[in-house]
């Protein structure tokens, strides 16, 4: 079985340095190996454990997508100061 690919990390923005880890209580996540210490929702399985990290990284996309398209424009934030 494949499994998908894992998202860049959400803090320091690296794909490389990203795996799944298993700790010795069974549970499962998806790290970021430099220096931000990144560490995604807990799971079961590996299987799941990408799948949450890449729900929640594009969970925060969108947000911040929407964020980007809702704020006013450079321009209009400097005709309010």
């Amino acid at each position: 079985m494949s499994y998908p690919k894992i998202k860049p990390c959400p803090l320091c923005g690296s794909s490389e340095d990203m795996d799944v880890y298993t700790y010795d209580n069974g549970c499962r996540h998806v790290e970021c190996t430099t220096t931000c210490g990144y560490l995604g929702p807990a799971s079961s399985s590996i299987l799941w454990a990408i799948r949450h990290h890449n729900s929640q990284r594009d969970k925060t996309a969108a947000r911040h997508a929407a964020a980007l398209a809702t704020s006013p424009s450079p321009s209009a934030r400097k005709d309010r100061a």
